[in-house]
């Protein structure tokens, strides 16, 4: 089976083809063609000719700009491909999805699998035209690949796998064996959670079993320390995200409230005493170090849902108690992760024959996607406001449905890992109803994306996905 994957080049070009054409890699050389000059196997000599291409081109180079694609084609150690046939195929594979453009290609074999690297002109030298490259181009010259793989015999690795994030030769290759690197990762999370009752140890656990940590703002990254895989928290489901893990490892649901350093008052003997906003430094709550994630300056602090918060006064004397949704009062109230409301919106469309027809295509796609995009916001606004509640109010509403059907989620996997910690196998019903809940969440929170652009059309501001979008719709373009 081949994969195919794609880099860019934005300096330094003459350092990426001297790392492909290394001999110690090309069995001395004789695993390296150039295109438009197959006896040259200098890689300053080709750079600079890519550069003069570059040069000519009816957009100059400017800083920052894409001087080459990096494209690498991986052949699975299991399939019988030699490196001489690797090559021609990969010679093949570039000839077919950029006709008439130079590269320079290497096979690589001093991995356990073969592979090839090709450092990819993106400037038409007959034309003078750039190559315009959307994000589900790379889906295209993977079908090109595998329609070579098949003619060849090669195996070809499914459509499901290809398509996951963040994934490795290694990880693909294992997860078309079935033995994916995420779900090891999946099995050294579900076991520190149940042995870890704070952050630290929590890492420290992942540590010992080849796992870095990293916070980044509301996500944790996940890295295996093996294979180089990182994944951040919700590429692997919502049972391993901050929030989660967190009620997992304090066995209940929790409530997460955010403050910056200069909240503290004081800590010590595992509590840190914070200041409320909006007190005037004249009330503050004890917070314990076991249900606090800190990120740089912003600490986060998972309290359980469902147990009454101390306020004291600035002295320390008890004042009240209050729920710890009041909290809220205060804090600012963590908005839904939102991360793709919706499929990504580029699919993969027919090339078209010249480069124009290519760009009225690609206009035409991003038009259907914004009206698909408004007509969805408005379909779910009716549904939401039955026509006449405002949409503040609905999305407020939709927010807080996603909060309760988070907390019940957190319950069921607190549930499963108490079944798990007493040598009993989670009870079949709780898996599945685990299951429809993380489905019923993922569905609120589409709609919540829809109701939000759809709010923002209404007061005349793209919203900021959508903003995103269209920002990068732009680059991809260029």
């Amino acid at each position: 089976m081949a994969v195919v994957k794609m880099g860019k080049v934005k300096a330094t070009l003459n350092l990426s083809v001297r790392y492909i054409v290394n001999g110690a890699k090309t069995q001395g050389g004789q695993l390296v063609t150039a295109s438009w000059n197959p006896g040259e196997g200098d890689p300053e000599k080709l750079a600079r000719q890519m550069l003069d291409t570059l040069a000519h081109g009816r957009n100059a180079p400017r800083k920052g700009s894409v001087l080459a694609y990096h494209v690498i084609q991986s052949f699975s150690p299991d399939d019988p491909v030699t490196p001489e046939r690797a090559h021609s195929l990969g010679v093949e594979l570039m000839e077919r999805i950029a006709p008439g453009h130079r590269f320079v290609i290497a096979t690589h074999t001093d991995r356990e699998h073969i592979h090839n690297h090709v450092i990819l002109c993106p400037t038409d030298p007959a034309t003078g035209r750039h190559m315009r490259l959307t994000r589900r181009s790379i889906l295209q010259w993977r079908d090109v690949s595998d329609d070579l793989c098949r003619r060849e015999g090669l195996s070809v690795i499914e459509r499901s796998i290809e398509r996951r994030h963040g994934c490795s030769f290694a990880e693909i290759y294992a997860s078309a064996k079935g033995v994916g690197v995420k779900s090891s990762m999946r099995q050294a999370i579900d076991i520190a959670a149940q042995n870890a009752r704070d952050f630290p140890t929590f890492a420290a656990l992942l540590g010992a079993a080849g796992m870095r940590v990293t916070v980044r703002g509301q996500h944790i990254v996940y890295e295996d320390a093996a294979s180089g895989l990182r994944v951040r928290d919700s590429r692997l489901g919502m049972a391993y995200m901050q929030d989660t893990v967190m009620a997992r490892m304090g066995r209940c649901a929790v409530s997460q409230i955010s403050f910056d350093t200069s909240m503290i008052r004081e800590q010590g003997d595992g509590h840190a005493v914070v200041w409320l906003p909006g007190t005037r430094r004249r009330q503050c709550i004890s917070v314990p170090m076991r249900c606090v994630i800190k990120d740089g300056r912003t600490w986060r602090a998972f309290l359980p849902t469902n147990e009454p918060q101390t306020v004291l006064s600035k002295d320390g004397a008890y004042l009240c108690t209050v729920a710890t949704e009041d909290l809220y009062a205060h804090f600012k109230r963590p908005e839904a992760l939102l991360e793709r409301m919706a499929a990504d919106s580029w699919r993969t469309i027919p090339a078209g024959r010249t480069e124009a027809e290519r760009e009225a295509w690609m206009r035409q796609a991003r038009k259907l996607d914004r009206l698909r995009d408004d007509v969805r916001g408005l379909d779910t606004a009716i549904r939401a406001t039955d026509g006449s509640s405002p949409l503040a109010d609905a999305m407020e509403g939709l927010e807080d449905d996603i909060r309760r059907a988070r907390a019940g989620l957190q319950a069921q996997l607190i549930a499963n890992d108490e079944c798990i910690a007493e040598g009993r196998p989670p009870d079949a019903d709780g898996l599945a109803a685990l299951e429809s809940r993380e489905r019923e969440i993922e569905a609120m929170q589409r709609d919540l994306g829809d109701l939000r652009r759809a709010h923002a059309r209404h007061a005349g501001t793209p919203h900021k996905e959508t903003q995103a979008r269209r920002a990068g719709g732009k680059d991809r373009t260029r």
